[in-house]
């Protein structure tokens, strides 16, 4: 079940950073897939991998703070970590 829900995320995850990308900002405000297809039109390349590396690093966050944690808790609970 959580390795479902990992695999789920990651994929939403870039479907959502895609989404942006495609559909572009509402308004003349969008997000981080906005940002990065705005700087790599305007070939500025340090605010494209400024904006790549963002995403990664949201992508490592939810991974290691949110998943660790659930996967210890639930080993925990079930009692299949070694001690």
């Amino acid at each position: 079940f959580i390795s479902g829900l990992k695999i789920g995320w990651a994929r939403g995850w870039r479907a959502f950073i895609s989404a942006e990308m495609v559909f572009g900002a509402a308004g003349s405000k969008g997000g981080i897939g906005w940002y990065i297809l705005t700087q790599r039109s305007f070939m500025n390349t340090a605010g494209s991998f400024a904006g790549i590396i963002l995403v990664i690093m949201i992508g490592l966050l939810v991974e290691d703070v949110l998943f660790a944690s659930l996967e210890k808790h639930t080993l925990e609970k079930w009692g299949m970590k070694a001690v």
